[in-house]
């Protein structure tokens, strides 16, 4: 105890003896500490903390592949979407998901507001379930149900002053009357934070036979017991199908499977990574100048 007692005596009189060195050890370790700190805070929210969705690791993205353009991540077609859901063995749900924006009239100022469409399942694959109300079914898809439409919790709140008797209100979107027929959960936000309003995907006849226009956003929960690699695996399968029986738009074009996480977090992984790396480095340079 007397020997740790007189290293920090001597450990005191050397800093005060060389104040200068001191305060720049002492900073050069608090910028290399808080710089990891707040790197690692990003990178646990971005890639380690588990996500806000039932069963996380059954939720899939499914692009479009084009090998001859190394284009692994592209929107799906209307008239693939379709195929892809009627056809699959592999997916308990799969829903479709494109933004858009619309001008909220009534209930205060006209507003224009971010709003998603999305098919039916979509709220099923992601495993959400209602604040109030109910979500969409497959009857809101159809032409004669499209005019059904579910508010952000945050929407609720600030346009409709969280009224319990929101459920069955009418709302007027781009001039057309919409029935409120449910609230999400407080901090839902997906695919993009803000997104205040949800609509049916109504596909046409016409746009569901489209196969050059790709714009669709295309998400998947796993049948239980079917893995990632099983469920590229089929729809490889199936997308060679659908080259073979549509050969002018369909050539080269694959679906891609891949886990939810792994596609939200594609275009900023590897720059967080490599982030990290950098300012363990510099936290190594200051551990060794201090």
């Amino acid at each position: 105890m007397d020997t740790i007692w007189q290293d920090l005596r001597f450990a005191a009189r050397s800093l005060v003896r060389n104040r200068g060195m001191s305060l720049v050890a002492a900073a050069t370790l608090a910028i290399g500490i808080g710089a990891n700190t707040s790197i690692f805070s990003v990178v646990s929210a971005v890639l380690l903390r588990p996500l806000p969705y039932d069963d996380e690791d059954r939720i899939v993205a499914i692009w479009e592949k084009r090998p001859r353009e190394s284009a692994p991540t592209n929107p799906v077609s209307p008239a693939d979407f379709i195929d892809w859901r009627g056809r699959n063995q592999v997916f308990e749900h799969l829903a479709a998901f494109s933004s858009t924006s619309a001008d909220l009239i009534g209930e205060g100022e006209p507003e224009r507001i971010d709003t998603g469409q999305v098919s039916w399942a979509f709220f099923e694959v992601l495993g959400v379930a209602p604040h109030l109300g109910r979500l969409f079914r497959p009857q809101d898809e159809t032409e004669e149900g499209a005019n059904v439409a579910v508010l952000t919790h945050g929407l609720w709140q600030r346009r409709l002053g969280g009224a319990e008797d929101v459920v069955g209100r009418q709302i007027n979107l781009n001039g057309r009357p919409h029935t409120v027929i449910g609230v999400l959960p407080e901090g839902f936000r997906f695919p993009q934070d803000q997104l205040e309003l949800w609509v049916p995907f109504h596909i046409p006849p016409g746009l569901a036979r489209v196969r050059a226009a790709h714009f669709l956003s295309v998400f998947g929960r796993l049948k239980p017991g079917v893995t990632v690699e099983q469920a590229g695996a089929a729809m490889a399968s199936l997308g060679a199908q659908i080259e073979k029986d549509h050969p002018g738009d369909n050539t080269g074009h694959y679906p891609n499977v891949v886990p939810l996480r792994q596609s939200l977090t594609r275009t900023s992984r590897d720059a967080l990574l490599i982030l990290l790396g950098a300012v363990g480095l510099v936290l190594l340079v200051a551990c060794a100048t201090g």
